[in-house]
């Protein structure tokens, strides 16, 4: 986590870390283990939405902040991000996230903001090579 954290520093310049205690929460209070992966399914949802591995983060920056959090679930359409300050709605953001195949850079527009808990984020533009990468880490979360 050094690691991502040092390249993060270097990408995007000082960052705010998250309450450490945010990167552990989970939707609902509840902790998932690795190896469980849900899809979640809704009627208003385009893309149905994965859970992503324990530790999954990724660093966020608005017109005023820029801080690293944690990432609970993700599709193609947006993600939920765990942080206790979220940016109120219709908020725009820019996202790095670090997934195997690569960087996948985003930018997206805040829809639903829990304080304490988090932000529900739509994507609204995103370069071909970097959807191409996410959805690939998808479809091996979904496998």
């Amino acid at each position: 986590m050094a690691l991502l954290l040092r390249l993060l520093r270097v990408l995007l310049g000082p960052i705010i870390i998250a309450d450490p205690e945010c990167l552990r929460l989970r939707a609902g209070g509840e902790d998932r283990s690795l190896g469980v992966l849900v899809a979640t399914q809704n009627e208003f949802r385009r893309y149905p939405r994965l859970a992503c591995p324990k530790g999954t983060i990724l660093a966020w920056q608005t017109a005023h902040q820029r801080v690293v959090s944690a990432v609970d679930n993700a599709g193609l359409g947006g993600l939920y991000i765990l942080t206790p300050k979220p940016p109120a709605p219709g908020t725009f953001i820019q996202l790095l996230l670090d997934v195997p195949a690569g960087e996948v850079r985003a930018a997206a527009v805040v829809q639903r903001s829990e304080p304490k808990q988090g932000m529900a984020v739509k994507f609204v533009g995103m370069q071909q090579e970097y959807r191409a990468r996410f959805f690939r880490w998808l479809k091996r979360l979904s496998s």
